[in-house]
């Protein structure tokens, strides 16, 4: 073997490793991005009062699939799923969604209102 082919050997080495490194920069960077996002939006369900979805969040953003799989399995074999989804998912969200309607968005809130009212006079009859 000779001194040039060894040279390009490692050359092409060299090049190889610059260019996967690059690639783990931006694919990590995605990642961690990701996380972000995801973590926020875990916040923000946990302010809303949403405990149970935002734990889920939360488990899936650490990788935590065991703990993951737990609250899957809560929601799955539950006796009443849609119980469990109207106390742990829907009506905190909803009682959220309520609030800040009413407090930032009035407009929006009086459709909200004339919504539930008709369909309170729906159920009434």
């Amino acid at each position: 073997m000779s001194l040039v082919s060894i040279l390009i050997a490692i050359g092409v080495g060299i090049v190889l490793a610059i260019v996967l490194g690059v690639i783990y920069y931006k694919v990590n960077a995605n990642i961690n991005t990701t996380q972000r996002n995801l973590n926020k939006i875990e916040n923000r369900l946990s302010a809303a009062g949403a405990q149970w979805l935002a734990g889920l969040f939360e488990d899936l953003i650490v990788g935590d699939v065991r703990s993951a799989s737990i609250h899957c399995r809560q929601f799955i074999e539950a006796d009443d799923v849609t119980g469990f989804f109207l106390d742990n998912i829907a009506v905190p969200l909803a009682e959220y969604s309520i609030k800040e309607t009413a407090s930032y968005y009035p407009e929006k809130f009086a459709r909200l209102k004339a919504l539930v009212e008709s369909v309170n006079g729906v159920a009434s009859k």
